[in-house]
């Protein structure tokens, strides 16, 4: 390729001569597309050739002499997506330019509007009219020039000046004696008017004494159980603003009239339509307004020192057997119920004591819940303040004395709990949120405040670990064992309660976890036990399992179809 463009220099050099490409394909289209652009090294040969470009991307084709803009062009995996954020950043560009013309063009308009309506309106004519004004003010500005100059030499005149500053003495003497006497006679004016009118208040307040006594003592008649509310209410209203506020509050127009008109439509708005309401809820014909306030007063006065009293100590009296039912139907049964599981696990590790699996033997373990929450609960279930209620007390129970505050407290806070629970659980119930927390019979059920294990025992060391800390790090059926162990010792358990029984132990899949070294010890206890074993196992398993066997069937499935047949040991 350098030779070739080493005899392009002689001729002439196109842009396609530019591009390297091995590829024959490529090379046909590019001396196609770029085969008639000349490479020229100045702008004034550009010209010679009909399509031409320099090194500065100066293009020249069509007799049309333009720069072309610089491009970034690219390739490969991520070449749409560089192109595309390139396309991104130009388009902002753009869009500030454009805000940037916008801006500018909206300047040219106004001056454009200015300039139109300066050539529209009158500013010429004015202009012409004022066209002398600039001597004219000149020649004001030197006759106060003038006038100034004179008023310098009359004030630096020592007599003349004593004049002047005695005649302002003068002036402001008399300005300040006339204002002092035109005070006088306001005051004076003020003090006629405000005497007149403590004259008519006198007047007119005496005329108000008598008609307040009046109407006072008319009311103290008519409405005497309203007196002790209405002196408070003066007694409030005077420590809070005093005789004068009063007064004027009193003598404002109108005042009176709209407090009687605040009155009536309380009445109209509020009053009687809840009366309308109490009567229609509770099939009463009391009387409406002001008329019925008596009957009214009385029902309340009875609800509040009677009925309320009443609903009161019903209430204690539900909370209170609320509270013994809760403890005798959840508490004392839960409590029951754990001693009864304690009883039938001792029972069924009497059994499992008789049970040996190769080296290990197995015990059941139970114990209250590990979980924070859930071993207070457990504790208070077991509390020996935790005792049976009886409807009727006997003389056991009268001797077990009362239970203690802190038992009381405790299941006070535990039922307080459970019912926080079903509250949360109604709302998401009404909100249509997802049930969260406990579910609400777990904490009816005695084992959720318990927990499970199973104690593995090694017979040659005598070492002794928990299921629940090993079972991590055993094998499949390391882990699998001891639950065979538990269903053998559960079976027997029931079958020894029964002197004619056939001790019959059905397996599905069994031993599918354990190895042939771990079924053997498994298959040996079921036979010491006497224990009928019908199982299903996997082919890999018989091999560990068929010794232990009396009968053996083999089964098929071939599709939809089974086969089945007695399965026996032939030997040569």
């Amino acid at each position: 390729m350098k030779n070739r463009f080493a005899e392009k220099k002689e001729a002439v050099l196109t842009l396609a001569d530019t591009v390297e490409t091995g590829n024959p394909y490529a090379r046909a289209y590019i001396d196609f597309r770029l085969g008639d652009v000349v490479c020229c090294e100045s702008a004034d040969d550009l010209e010679k050739h009909s399509k031409s470009v320099t090194v500065d991307r100066l293009r020249y084709q069509g007799y049309v002499l333009q720069r072309m803009k610089k491009q970034t062009h690219y390739i490969g995996q991520d070449a749409i997506k560089r192109r595309l954020e390139d396309a991104k950043l130009e388009l902002r560009q753009k869009q500030i330019d454009q805000t940037e013309i916008d801006n500018s063009r909206q300047q040219i308009a106004a001056l454009d509007d200015f300039y139109r309506k300066f050539m529209a309106g009158s500013a010429f004519s004015v202009l012409a009219q004022y066209y002398h004004a600039r001597n004219d003010a000149e020649t004001l500005f030197a006759a106060i020039s003038a006038l100034n100059t004179r008023i310098d030499e009359l004030q630096r005149n020592p007599i003349m000046q004593g004049m002047i500053d005695r005649e302002a003495e003068c002036k402001e003497a008399y300005e300040r004696e006339n204002g002092r006497l035109t005070d006088k006679k306001a005051e004076r004016k003020t003090a006629e008017k405000h005497l007149e009118g403590i004259i008519q208040q006198l007047k007119h307040l005496g005329g108000d004494i008598e008609r307040s006594e009046a109407t006072y003592q008319a009311y103290q008649d008519t409405h005497s159980r309203y007196i002790p509310d209405m002196e408070a209410e003066y007694a409030e209203l005077t420590r809070r603003q005093t005789p004068a506020e009063l007064i004027a509050l009193n003598q404002t127009q109108g005042f009176m009239q709209r407090r009687i008109n605040e009155r009536d439509n309380y009445i109209r708005d509020n009053l009687i339509p809840l009366q309308r309401q109490y009567n229609a809820e509770y099939s009463l014909d009391y009387f409406l307004g002001l008329e019925g306030l008596d009957q009214y007063r009385s029902a309340y006065l009875s609800l509040t020192k009677i009925d309320i009293e009443r609903h009161q100590e019903n209430l204690r009296l539900a909370q209170i057997r609320c509270k013994e039912r809760f403890r005798k139907e959840v508490l004392f049964r839960m409590k029951d119920d754990i001693d009864k599981a304690r009883r039938l696990f001792r029972e069924l590790n009497r059994v499992m004591g008789n049970l040996k699996y190769g080296e290990e033997k197995y015990e059941f373990f139970i114990s209250g819940s590990r979980d924070k929450e859930l071993r207070i609960f457990y504790d208070l279930i077991m509390d020996k303040d935790n005792k049976q209620i009886q409807d009727e007390p006997d003389l056991f129970s009268l001797m077990d004395g009362p239970t203690s505050d802190v038992f009381e407290s405790q299941v006070e806070e535990f039922m307080q709990r459970i019912m926080v629970e079903v509250e949360m659980r109604s709302q998401q119930s009404i909100s249509g949120e997802k049930m969260i927390g406990h579910d609400m019979s777990a904490y009816a059920d005695y084992r959720t405040y318990l927990d499970y294990d199973i104690l593995v025992k090694n017979l040659v060391t005598n070492q002794t670990a928990y299921l629940s800390q090993v079972s991590g790090d055993g094998s499949g059926g390391e882990n699998q064992a001891p639950f065979y162990v538990a269903i053998c010792a559960s079976l027997l358990q029931i079958y020894q309660q029964s002197d004619n029984c056939i001790q019959l132990v059905l397996l599905d899949e069994a031993f599918n976890n354990m190895t042939s070294d771990r079924i053997k010890p498994m298959m040996e206890m079921f036979r010491d036990m006497n224990l009928q074993l019908v199982l299903i196992a996997t082919p890999e398993k018989c091999t560990s399992i068929y010794p232990y066997c009396d009968v053996t069937y083999s089964i098929i499935k071939q599709g939809s179809r089974n086969a089945i047949a007695s399965f026996e040991e032939v030997t040569g």
